[in-house]
């Protein structure tokens, strides 16, 4: 049982249901935020390139997918640790940056740019702020051999569920305990026995798990691209090198972002049809239980 989404399949009540006004209100502040993310990568020379479902918007709506609440970015690693350690530092009061080795860090093995004055707080979030986000994956070398990318698919798979198990036990009683009582039997067992699991391991920093997951994903140069800490499986996420690099320019909304250069076979080989919406389109109850969009200009 994947202990989070099922609380969230029972705790709907909890969660923010988003309909097209707040997802415009949304999508027009990650916009903004897009545009400084573009142009300080422009101006400092930095590779990036959208991925998963912010590609296809790209792709097939030039923009976002309207039911979308988030944006994913990957980066080479030498340009995600620059963007990492020095992002922040060029807007002090405008964004807060969340990745391992950085200052903050989140729940996750990836890098957040969070907007200050806002706030679209997940289940998982650490804080101490909770603003809406740009989401942005280190890109990383893969081993050429298969076998070696099967050890990987594996182990990296065990890793991000250890480091989750003591991210849920650090806020089990701020954010889960509160609602236990409501919870089905079957999930306050899993809850328990997770947070339990979490304890045990927290021995080592939840710092410690997120730092060693992101050194231990970078290998030396070799024919593939990997972004590991992503949610899909390793295997959906190793590709050749000729897949991203050169970038290709394309249009989302008002501006033009990059894409890998041979999208259209990453995203046939992670979702199918991507050019086909979906026929049940509607807004998203999302994991997302308190929203705040600030001052919109």
């Amino acid at each position: 049982m994947d202990t989070v989404k099922t609380f969230k399949k029972e705790m709907k009540k909890l969660f923010v249901m988003m309909d097209k006004e707040d997802m415009d209100r949304l999508h027009k502040i990650i916009l903004e935020m897009l545009h400084d993310f573009v142009s300080f990568c422009d101006e400092n020379n930095l590779t990036y390139y959208f991925i998963d479902g912010s590609a296809i918007g790209a792709v097939r709506e030039h923009g976002f997918i309207p039911w979308d609440d988030d944006v994913d970015i990957v980066m080479p690693r030498a340009d995600y640790n620059r963007l990492r350690d020095t992002y922040e530092a060029n807007y002090p009061d405008k964004y807060i940056v969340e990745a391992p080795f950085a200052k903050q860090i989140s729940s996750l093995q990836f890098m957040k740019i969070r907007k200050r004055g806002t706030k679209y707080r997940g289940l998982m979030a650490m804080g101490p702020e909770y603003g809406i986000f740009l989401d942005i994956f280190p890109l990383d070398y893969a081993p050429d051999s298969w076998i070696h990318r099967q050890f990987c698919n594996v182990g990296y798979f065990i890793l991000k569920s250890l480091h989750y198990s003591v991210a849920f036990y650090m806020l089990y009683d701020e954010v889960f305990s509160p609602h236990e009582k409501e919870c089905s039997l079957n999930l306050r067992i899993h809850m328990k026995i997770k947070r339990l699991w979490g304890k045990l391991l927290s021995k080592k920093p939840l710092r410690k798990w997120l730092e060693d997951f992101d050194t231990m994903t970078q290998h030396k140069p070799s024919k593939y691209y990997a972004y590991p800490s992503d949610t899909f499986a390793y295997n959906k996420q190793c590709y050749p090198v000729d897949y991203f690099y050169p970038p290709r320019k394309v249009r989302f909304e008002n501006m033009e972002v990059n894409i890998p250069n041979k999208t259209e076979k990453i995203l046939e080989n992670i979702y199918g049809d991507y050019m086909t919406p979906p026929a049940d389109v509607s807004y998203p109850i999302t994991g997302c239980y308190e929203v705040d969009f600030g001052e919109e200009k």
